[in-house]
């Protein structure tokens, strides 16, 4: 798949000098998830199962208007696994100067036909790995693009959480200083884990929640992050 026309617009692959007009693109069109230039390098061109042909744009008189990312496994998150037959959209987007027009459906009709011509029969929206982009789609949010998901025979599999605080002022509660110390006279202990620690902690991420936890943990400890980022409870 190269391109294809459709009226004055091209949907098409990936091209050098996309970058920086498809950030700022995603940018004005999700506001509340924007995306910085450095994150889009390390989870999508970066992603050792990127294909530039897999996301595709959508251009009008030299403009972006919008993409859809598609992608499948060329290299396995375990093992010797490509999950051949799974396919997935980590994102979509339309300007909104674009909207109204049918350009998302176009985009995303065109990145499942992508996936299906790499024998994808299966497509997940949001939820790849290693790198996750978004938790899921917030539907209070973007109810058009839930709207278009639905339309398009895509269901809710399970819904994610996203937390954040401001730590700007953060006091520790006295119940919860108080818990801890309960607990710490039980014998619980509370910390920042040793280098020597790592290896039962990685074990425990991968056998009892999922491997890509473990990977999580190493990649991020091996990027340089600092270990006090990690809390351990034994």
């Amino acid at each position: 798949m190269s391109s294809t026309p459709v009226g004055s617009r091209e949907i098409r692959g990936f091209r050098a000098g996309d970058g920086p007009p498809l950030v700022a693109a995603w940018c004005r069109s999700a506001p509340v998830d924007p995306i910085t230039p450095d994150r889009f390098r390390t989870l999508v061109l970066l992603d050792a199962n990127f294909d530039p042909e897999g996301l595709r744009v959508a251009v009008a008189g030299g403009r972006l208007l919008g993409a859809a990312y598609a992608v499948r496994r060329l290299t396995p998150l375990h093992g010797t696994d490509l999950e051949p037959e799974q396919g997935w959209i980590p994102f979509f987007f339309v300007d909104p100067a674009a909207r109204g027009q049918g350009l998302g459906r176009l985009l995303l009709t065109d990145a499942l036909n992508w996936l299906r011509a790499q024998g994808r029969t299966t497509v997940d929206f949001s939820s790849y790995t290693p790198h996750y982009i978004l938790p899921g789609l917030d539907a209070a949010t973007y109810p058009e693009a839930a709207k278009l998901l639905d339309s398009l025979e895509f269901r809710t599999l399970y819904e994610a959480a996203a937390m954040d605080r401001s730590l700007v002022g953060h006091r520790m509660p006295d119940a919860v200083a108080r818990r801890r110390d309960e607990l710490a006279l039980q014998g619980y202990r509370f910390g920042t884990p040793a280098d020597d620690d790592l290896v039962e902690l990685i074990a425990l991420a991968g056998n009892h929640f999922t491997r890509d936890w473990a990977r999580a943990i190493r990649e991020c400890l091996a990027g340089g992050a600092p270990a006090d980022r990690i809390v351990v409870v034994r």
